[in-house]
């Protein structure tokens, strides 16, 4: 999902493009697998995002992506760190 969200126009996916790339039929196991990323990302960093969810609970995506028009989209930040892992 990750490389699909980082190769998309914009870095920016819908969550039913992502469970699409990732071979899910629907985007709930979207929302779940980037929320464990954005855990592990939010430990290993000791970043807590201040943003919250639609729900007005914590959303650990926000520690990699920004929710904008209905889409992930990656943070410049991300964006900078995988160019420099060599993803193209």
């Amino acid at each position: 999902m990750l490389e699909a969200n980082y190769r998309a126009s914009g870095h920016a996916l819908a969550p039913s493009e992502l469970a699409v790339a990732a071979g899910y039929k629907n985007p709930s196991a979207v929302n779940l697998h980037y929320g464990k990323l954005g855990a592990h990302l939010s430990d290993v960093l000791n970043f807590r995002p201040a943003r919250l969810s639609l729900q007005r609970k914590p959303c650990l995506t926000f520690s990699f992506a920004e929710w904008r028009r209905g889409q992930w989209v990656l943070l410049p930040e991300v964006v900078t760190a995988l160019r420099s892992l060599g993803w193209r």
